[in-house]
């Protein structure tokens, strides 16, 4: 998608500053929510200033260097740019940040299933018999965080329960959703993934990392940027507003006419007790759940898999769930593969120590692929639900909750507006919290 075509899927005016003094922005967090909301209205000459409690930009999007050697690096969060998230895209393209296949072209996955390899066609067949069929009766995206009218019965179910009630077995079921938990989140919070397209799209991400991205939005706005500085209140009345925050200069209060909002709402919640929400909006913001991430990384001593033809990934009934590789840029010698856990498996895994989880990753990544024990160099683990920065990997919108819940959840109120990847349809996804960046800059410039 080109420039020309992005534009106009945004509502007229959205990025145009009308003529007069424009008013202060205060902004909660350095994600790319926080992060584009600020760069694009700086653009337009709004004075802004950005809150950030950790060192660094980028939120979710954390690309890990340590303690990696050989050039490797591993996504802790964010990993994936498929080819049909047009604003993320967009950024990668102004930024000059050049893209890779997110896997190795011409590879294999794995399936794992039952104490063997499977052959991964028979859960494509299955998925074309009974998941294909759901996904084409449900229309487009919608844009701004608005729930599809046509998830409403996907809502009230599990994936799972949504395709047995498709004729399919348990058996079938397994293998077609295998690396996955079914009873995990509702049917609707799957299937809202695959109507933006994500599974007919290809997989890219940035050479040398996905947080080339927030450090490319962070390096044009510097100047606007407090770092190791902790939001501990946030009021608002008919005059403007007032983020109580405290840092390296010690407590102050920072007064703005507008606040954005663009912490997850499991930080968000703690700070705006005095914001003057209504009841609503903090009984969402105390409801969200978000889901629980663990991605434990073993670096290797070579790439063996590719000697196989095989990708480096795979999807597993094993504890580990899920397996991924590292980079496919083949002047990197050494390899990478790391698990990717949610929910259940993840909550039981981070409450281990780090020797642990990596011994148990080594244990079962083994059967999947024998070569790992002896490749295995060294490793490290991210657990998103520990993060004190997060508390959270994504929402997470199980049975009931997402057509009551996502709609508000970027509704504003009063001078404070709400941008994350929470607020979007495009939940958990980089593009989720650019879109709703957007929404945001739209709702200031609309108001003025």
């Amino acid at each position: 998608m080109n420039r020309r075509h992005f534009l106009s899927l945004l509502p007229a005016g959205a990025l145009t500053l009308r003529a007069q003094t424009p008013p202060k922005i205060l902004i909660a967090g350095a994600g790319l929510a926080g992060l584009c909301s600020a760069y694009e209205l700086s653009r337009q000459g709004f004075p802004v200033t950005v809150v950030e409690a950790r060192n660094r930009p980028g939120g979710r999007v954390e690309t890990l260097r340590a303690p990696f050697s050989g050039g490797l690096y591993a996504e802790a969060g964010a990993a994936r740019i498929p080819d049909t998230h047009y604003l993320t895209l967009y950024y990668a393209r102004q930024f000059g940040l050049p893209l890779e296949p997110f896997e190795q072209p011409g590879m294999h996955p794995v399936s794992y299933m039952n104490g063997q390899r499977v052959d991964p066609a028979k859960s494509d067949e299955l998925s074309a018999k009974f998941y294909d069929p759901v996904v084409e009766t449900l229309g487009q995206l919608p844009l701004a965080g608005k729930f599809p009218a046509s998830l409403t019965t996907y809502d009230k179910v599990t994936l799972g329960k949504a395709l047995a009630a498709k004729g399919a077995t348990p058996e079938q079921i397994k293998l077609m959703l295998l690396g996955f938990d079914p009873a995990h989140g509702s049917a609707a919070w799957w299937l809202q993934e695959d109507m933006g397209l994500y599974r007919k799209s290809t997989l890219q991400r940035v050479v040398g990392g996905n947080d080339k991205i927030p450090y490319a939005f962070a390096e044009r706005i510097k100047n606007n940027i407090l770092y190791e500085t902790f939001v501990r209140d946030v009021e608002q009345d008919e005059k403007g507003v007032r983020m109580m925050v405290e840092g390296k200069q010690g407590r102050r209060v920072l007064t703005g006419d507008r606040l954005i909002m663009a912490l997850p709402f499991t930080m968000a919640k703690s700070v705006m007790k005095s914001a003057k929400l209504s009841a609503a909006k903090q009984q969402l913001m105390e409801q969200q759940a978000y889901d629980a991430v663990v991605k434990v990384f073993l670096q290797t001593s070579s790439r063996f898999w590719l000697k196989q033809k095989l990708s480096g990934f795979a999807n597993t009934d094993l504890p580990i769930q899920r397996l991924w590789a590292g980079t496919v840029n083949p002047a990197v010698q050494k390899g990478l593969i790391h698990s990717y856990l949610m929910g259940q498996d993840a909550l039981r895994l981070e409450k281990l120590n780090e020797k642990v989880q990596l011994e148990e990753t080594l244990r079962y990544g083994s059967k999947v692929f024998p070569e790992l024990a002896t490749a295995y160099e060294r490793g490290t683990a991210k657990a998103w639900h520990a993060d004190p920065f997060q508390l959270g990997a994504f929402a997470q919108f199980n049975p009931g909750d997402m057509a009551r819940q996502l709609p508000l959840n970027g509704k504003m109120e009063g001078r404070i507006h709400f941008a994350g990847e929470h607020t979007s349809n495009w939940t958990a996804w980089m593009q989720g919290a650019l879109e709703s960046a957007h929404r945001v800059v739209y709702e200031i410039n609309s108001r003025l």
